[in-house]
């Protein structure tokens, strides 16, 4: 794997949806977020999702934030009558509290 793999697409992404959103193209930005999500995960062609910030594979990153973030996420999920998840939330309640 290369050091940069993933992060010129990343890039090109944050370009295009900013470019979108000042123009208030949100069709436009709704098909282009979709295109883009299944680029980042691989859509089978085994690619990597890449962090911007640090230029690993998001697989590979855990801090703080990315927890915090995705419990918010999964917080709405429940909020929004997906009980199914409530598993998953305590568990990610541990691996928070093992990283604190």
């Amino acid at each position: 794997r290369e050091p940069l793999e993933g992060v010129p697409e990343a890039d090109c992404n944050l370009l295009v949806s900013g470019f979108l959103i000042s123009f208030q193209a949100w069709s436009a930005a709704a098909r282009w977020w979709q295109f883009s999500l299944q680029q980042r995960r691989g859509g089978g062609n085994g690619s990597t999702p890449v962090s911007l910030e640090t230029g690993m594979p998001d697989a590979f990153v855990l801090d703080r934030r990315k927890i915090d973030h995705d419990a918010d996420q999964l917080q709405l999920l429940l909020d929004r009558g997906q009980a199914s998840l409530a598993p998953h939330a305590s568990a990610l309640s541990r691996l928070r509290d093992a990283i604190a």
